[in-house]
C-alpha cells in the first residue's frame, strides 16, 4: 500500500487536487485563509498561477480563490496515490 503524499498547496501543479490537512501560518494569516475556506478537511484544487508565477489561483470546496504563493505556502495538502 503507498503512503499518502504531502505537499505545500504552493508546490501543486495545475489540475493537482487533494485535502488540506493542516496550516501553519500566523493566527492572523490563518484566520484570513479559514475565511476564504480554506479548513483542514477541504477539497483543494491547484487551478494554475499568474504568468510571473504569483498570485495563484485554487479551488476551495466550491470557491476559486487567488491567493500569493507566501500565503499558499503554510498550507499542506494530502494528495491521493
Amino acid at each position: 500500500m503507498n503512503a499518502p503524499t504531502f505537499l505545500r498547496l504552493s508546490d501543486l501543479a495545475p489540475g493537482q487536487s487533494g485535502q488540506i490537512v493542516s496550516s501553519d501560518a500566523s493566527p492572523s494569516l490563518d484566520h484570513a485563509l479559514q475565511a476564504l475556506g480554506c479548513f483542514p478537511g477541504e477539497a483543494v484544487e491547484f487551478l494554475g498561477a499568474a504568468p510571473f508565477g504569483d498570485p495563484v489561483r485554487v479551488r476551495v470546496g466550491n470557491s476559486i480563490i487567488g491567493l500569493r504563493r507566501t500565503e499558499a505556502r503554510h498550507l499542506s495538502v494530502e494528495i491521493p496515490k
